[in-house]
C-alpha cells in the first residue's frame, strides 16, 4: 500500500461517503445510497470485518471491496470492488483484495468468486494479479413474479 494510505473496515458512519464513492466508480445514479448499504449490512452474508476500504491520509475513501460470505456453504463473492479513477494503478486495489484474502481465511471459505465483474483489461489484470482465474460463463435464468 502506498505511503499515506491505510486499510480499515467500513463502519455505518462511512455509508454516505461509501455510497458516493461507489456511484463515482460504477456510474450508478442517486438511487445507490446509504439505505442500500444499511440493507446489505443486515444481510446474512455480511461480515463487518470483510467490508473494507482504503482511506488516504485525510480519511477520504479511495477504494472499497466487500467479501460476501454465505455461512452455510462457505461460498464467497467479492462484490463490489472499486477504486476511484485518480487512485488506480498505484497498487491500492491489489493491496485491498489481498487484505480481504487474509481476513477471509479464518472463515475457511469453500470458494471465492467474482460474479458480475467489470470485463475490462484493467479489471481483468487486477483479478489475475490477485490469483483469480477465469473459469466459467454464467447463465442466469430469471422470472418476474
Amino acid at each position: 500500500l502506498p505511503e499515506g494510505f491505510r486499510i480499515r473496515s467500513v463502519t455505518p458512519d462511512d455509508f454516505d461517503e461509501l455510497a458516493l464513492c461507489i456511484r463515482q466508480v460504477f456510474g450508478h445514479g442517486e438511487w445507490f445510497n446509504r439505505e442500500i448499504l444499511e440493507e446489505n449490512a443486515s444481510a446474512s452474508f455480511y461480515h463487518p470485518d470483510l467490508d473494507l476500504v482504503v482511506v488516504d491520509e485525510d480519511g477520504k475513501i479511495v477504494s472499497f471491496c466487500t467479501f460476501r460470505l454465505d455461512p452455510p456453504t462457505g461460498l464467497t463473492e467479492l462484490e463490489p470492488m472499486g477504486t476511484l479513477a485518480e487512485y488506480r494503478n498505484k497498487g491500492i486495489g491489489r493491496a485491498l483484495i489481498c487484505e480481504g484474502f487474509r481476513r477471509l481465511q479464518k472463515y475457511d471459505p469453500s470458494m471465492l468468486f467474482i460474479g458480475e465483474a467489470a470485463n475490462t483489461p484493467p479489471a481483468n489484470r487486477l483479478y489475475e494479479l490477485t490469483g483469480f482465474t477465469e473459469r466459467y460463463d454464467m447463465i442466469q435464468w430469471m422470472k418476474a413474479l
